[in-house]
């Protein structure tokens, strides 16, 4: 749905719901100033904003934005399977994932295996740079070590490979994803 069909979507469902703005405002927790802008088409609402508003409305977020709970599925596999391209470039891991999040970002809710994902892949991201770095270090020191580092290199790949795997098959089967990281990006209050 396009950002102007949005904004008038929203409007219109205020409207029918008999809600001022100010009213939608304290029922979302989103401001009055960002709803006049999305219904006014200045600004693009947030998976998060729309989620919220959603919420208020009492509708779902697909009737809200459009899609369908299979579409956001499909959606929901394909960034996790884009976190792939780490196997490329280590980096792409994280850049990938989070363009096309970007991107869909207000046909999405926040959903949480999009935070997760993030988390794991640049937690991993600085996991292989240091175990590269001590590669590099004991190779050109010649301490020895260098098959160490090589080998945790591999199994750092072996390692992404099955947790994108592990989880792709958790979220097509409707589970809760499961990633071991640092929370870089924290969760919406």
């Amino acid at each position: 749905m396009k950002n102007s069909e949005l904004s008038q979507k929203i409007k219109s469902l205020r409207l029918e719901y008999g809600y001022s703005q100010a009213e939608l405002s304290e029922r979302s927790k989103i401001s009055q100033r960002t709803i006049q802008r999305i219904e006014n088409g200045k600004s693009s609402a947030t998976g998060y904003t729309i989620k919220k508003i959603a919420e208020a409305l009492n509708i779902s977020h697909e009737e809200l934005v459009g899609g369908n709970e299979h579409s956001n599925k499909l959606f929901i596999i394909i960034v996790t399977l884009s976190a792939f391209s780490f196997i490329l470039f280590p980096i792409l891991g994280v850049l990938i994932p989070l363009i096309l999040i970007s991107v869909k970002k207000e046909r999405i809710s926040s959903h949480d295996s999009f935070r997760k994902l993030l988390n794991f892949q640049i937690t991993w991201f600085l996991t292989f740079v240091i175990a590269y770095a001590c590669m590099l270090a004991t190779k050109i020191e010649h301490l020895g070590h260098f098959q160490f580092f090589f080998v945790a290199l591999i199994i750092l790949y072996f390692y992404n490979i099955v947790i994108i795997l592990f989880n792709t098959i958790r979220i097509q089967n409707e589970k809760k994803v499961f990633y071991t990281a640092i929370q870089f990006i924290k969760p919406y209050q």
